[in-house]
């Protein structure tokens, strides 16, 4: 890390950002995975601000926790696929690609145990060992229509 009088630390090596990059890849990888949510708490700070894709902003580890268990319970077998990832100083930019079926309630829409996908974008920030901010927007408009509450002609 650099430190300047003037500037906060910044990552500025092409080693630091490689880490940053798995660190976000095991993140994405691993986030679904109930077996390992006590080492996804670990990759995040207690102060985290998490925007998900389906569009709440929580925070800290219990707010973490608790979307994805709001978001497993509308989909049980959620999958997150990783596209790519461009990592500059502490930052990171991840194109995603959300998958698994409908089996629970998901924007005041019913079960329909349709097979569902869309895609998403996440920047997250390092500080640390650990992400503080994670804002993510995916294609709800896409996900609405496939679960069949959005018909556009």
């Amino acid at each position: 890390m650099r430190t300047g009088a003037d500037s906060a630390p910044t990552l500025d090596s092409e080693a630091d950002e490689t880490a940053l990059k798995e660190r976000a890849r095991w993140f994405w990888t691993h986030l679904w995975d109930i077996s390992l949510r006590a080492e996804v708490m670990d990759a995040v700070s207690e102060e985290l601000v998490f925007r998900g894709s389906l569009g709440q902003t929580v925070h800290g580890h219990g707010g973490l926790r608790g979307y994805l268990e709001q978001a497993q319970a509308a989909v049980p077998d959620f999958h997150t696929e990783i596209h790519e990832i461009i990592a500059e100083g502490d930052r990171v930019a991840v194109k995603l690609h959300f998958s698994g079926t409908h089996r629970g309630t998901l924007f005041g829409v019913p079960a329909t145990r349709r097979p569902v996908d869309y895609a998403g974008m996440a920047l997250m920030h390092s500080s640390g060992d650990v992400f503080d901010s994670i804002w993510v927007v995916g294609d709800t408009l896409g996900l609405l229509r496939q679960m069949g509450n959005v018909h556009v002609d």
